[in-house]
């Protein structure tokens, strides 16, 4: 469990799933992979910000589950 708690996403990671995660947006809908593929890197970032617009993401997925 520390191993994940400590490890950082590579940048090329990142990049590569904000990338996909854009482009489904652009066409109007993100699968719930993408989402969740994008927000596991965002969490796993070094910036705070990109944290905790990765905890936004995945709260707004678990919100959506619950309502279903």
């Amino acid at each position: 469990m520390e191993a994940v708690v400590s490890d950082v996403v590579a940048p090329e990671d990142l990049l590569k799933f904000e990338k996909k995660y854009n482009n489904e947006l652009l066409k109007g809908a993100v699968s719930k992979e993408t989402k969740f593929e994008y927000a596991w890197c965002l969490i796993r970032s070094k910036y705070t910000d990109d944290i905790k617009k990765g905890t936004v993401l995945l709260e707004g997925e678990l919100m959506t589950v619950k309502r279903s």
